[in-house]
């Protein structure tokens, strides 16, 4: 399962697992991350070792749940706006959202596991801004 979180300065990816006999639940996502394709969550996050990071363990509500967890930086705060990695999500243009709306999963991906951006990435050539002030 897959959560975004917001922070001041950051856009998290949280991959949690649920628990399978003794090992993590993240553990199968550990060693595909060690490959050099990483991992692809819901056809639209495209995650490897270097965009994983320890900072935000914080999120996590329980150190149980903490361990099953793994976090990805998606997007990096500029002025009032979040700016998406266009890497993790696998698009030309830029793409830029209002620190102000609800972001969860659903901001990304649309029924069907169909990448909201990559497709909008696929009929413009300029940056988006969703949300904000910014004319657009």
């Amino acid at each position: 399962m897959i959560r975004v979180h917001k922070t001041d300065t950051m856009l998290i990816l949280e991959y949690y697992g649920e628990f399978s006999g003794d090992e993590s639940p993240a553990k199968w996502l550990d060693i595909k991350l060690e490959s050099a394709h990483g991992h692809i969550f819901k056809n639209t996050f495209y995650v490897k070792k270097s965009m994983f990071t320890h900072e935000y363990r914080h999120i996590a509500p329980t150190s149980a749940e903490e361990d099953n967890s793994r976090y990805f930086v998606i997007g990096k705060s500029e002025g009032e706006y979040y700016k998406l990695e266009r890497e993790i999500l696998d698009i030309e243009n830029e793409v830029f959202i209002s620190k102000e709306l609800s972001i969860t999963e659903k901001t990304f991906v649309a029924q069907g596991k169909i990448s909201i951006f990559k497709a909008i990435d696929s009929l413009i050539s300029e940056p988006v801004y969703i949300g904000g002030k910014h004319d657009n």
